[in-house]
């Protein structure tokens, strides 16, 4: 009997040492497969950033070079300081040619053309009198910028306008302009945020701040891209009614002498804006979308027809491509 419960014993003893052993296999056989698993996925990962790095390298090695960049930009309506003063039907279209310096330094030559709707012409007409219609104005642009990081995450740049608007059937400067700009950015990782001040020369002299929230999000060799960007912005605009004015000169009289009791000097929110930027780098080329909404704020009420037509929220887009290339020495 006793050698019986002996036995009995050694059994369940050998099963427990069995069953133990097997238990610490099978969790040698877990560890190894974890790290079989780790290093498939450490592997995926370099592979996926030197791709990343190596996408970022070809990119960068004009980005960040002494380059020339030639652009055309295109907007679906004139929009300035987030007002339009009804002027839904005009388009502006902005060609550009920019010399960028490694050291941060930049020039610029920017020329704007607005189109304005046809005017119909007078049923009755004085005898020996000429019609003369102006369905376009220019906005000539010559901008000098300078930028730096201070650190990875924080930069700063300063830029000096000077701008003149013409009258294309008359070819007569209508405003001369200047604007000096300075602006930071820091970078929290998750977002950036973005603080711009400038200060506008002219005859009615005015400040203007803009404060953004924004995060660009890079999508690698996608829909035949070397890279994608697409960049969310909050933004946040303070000005005055002259701010606008000046983007639309064709307008400035005109405006005054209907609305002679606005305070164009008065300082003030004048609009939020929502927008998403959308890069797309095809090597030297870059083509870019970038639809915006807006809220105008603080609209001048003492004309209750215009008040109605810029008060309303809004929608409108741009359109660019940008080719840059460098100078062969």
């Amino acid at each position: 009997m006793i050698k019986k419960k002996f036995s009995l014993i050694l059994i369940s003893i050998s099963f427990m040492l069995f069953a133990f052993n097997l238990k610490v296999k099978c969790q040698n056989l877990d560890m190894k497969q974890d790290s079989i698993k780790q290093i498939i996925d450490s592997i995926a990962q370099a592979k996926k950033d030197s791709t990343h790095d190596a996408v970022d390298s070809i990119l960068n090695s004009i980005e960040d070079k002494s380059h020339f960049e030639v652009e055309l930009d295109y907007a679906n309506h004139v929009v300035s300081a987030g007002r339009r003063y009804g002027l839904l039907k005009n388009r502006e279209f902005y060609p550009s040619i920019k010399y960028y310096h490694k050291s941060g330094l930049s020039f610029q030559i920017e020329n704007s053309f607005i189109t304005y709707p046809a005017t119909k012409p007078t049923k009755k007409k004085p005898a020996n009198s000429t019609t003369q219609t102006n369905n376009s104005s220019t906005n000539t642009d010559f901008i000098i910028s300078y930028s730096h990081s201070l650190t990875d995450n924080w930069s700063f740049g300063a830029e000096y306008t000077y701008w003149r608007t013409n009258d294309t059937t008359t070819d007569r400067s209508i405003s001369k302009n200047s604007m000096i700009d300075v602006n930071t950015d820091y970078d929290f990782n998750y977002f950036t945020v973005n603080l711009d001040g400038a200060y506008i020369f002219s005859e009615e002299p005015t400040p203007t701040i803009n404060l953004s929230v924004y995060h660009t999000f890079s999508l690698y060799q996608t829909l035949g891209a070397l890279k994608l960007n697409i960049c969310p912005q909050a933004k946040m605009y303070w000005g005055s009614e002259s701010v606008s004015l000046h983007g639309l000169a064709k307008e400035y009289k005109k405006n005054k002498k209907s609305n002679p009791a606005v305070n164009t000097n008065k300082f003030d929110l004048m609009y939020y804006q929502f927008q998403v930027s959308l890069d797309y780098h095809l090597k030297n080329f870059v083509f870019n979308v970038t639809p915006k909404y807006v809220i105008p704020m603080n609209v001048p009420t003492n004309n209750q027809k215009t008040y109605e037509k810029e008060s309303v929220p809004f929608f409108y887009f741009i359109a660019s491509i940008k080719y840059m290339f460098k100078i062969k020495k």
